[in-house]
Order: structure tokens, then sequence, then C-alpha cells
């Protein structure tokens, strides 16, 4: 996806379950803390 002006490619992520669900689209990713933001993210959908 490019940003809004069109210059850059911006990071999206889509969080599928193992039933092939779609359960969450991340479209604001901090690229310094996606790992761990997304580590705990699929740990809560999980409970």
């Amino acid at each position: 996806m490019l940003d809004p002006g069109g210059q850059y490619a911006q990071r999206v992520t889509f969080v599928i379950d193992d039933q092939g669900i779609l359960r969450k689209v991340l479209d604001q990713v901090n690229v310094k803390t996606h790992g761990e933001d997304l580590a705990v993210l699929v740990e809560d959908l999980r409970k």
C-alpha cells in the first residue's frame, strides 16, 4: 500500500487464524516495535 502522497510503501499486516478467518488488519505499523506488538496481539487472540 502506498502512503497518501504515493511515494512510499506502507507496511500492512494481516492476522489470519487457523480457520482462515481474518482477525485483524494492522495498517499503522511502527517498524521498531511491530514484532513485539504482533506477538502480544496473537497471544491475546488465542485466549
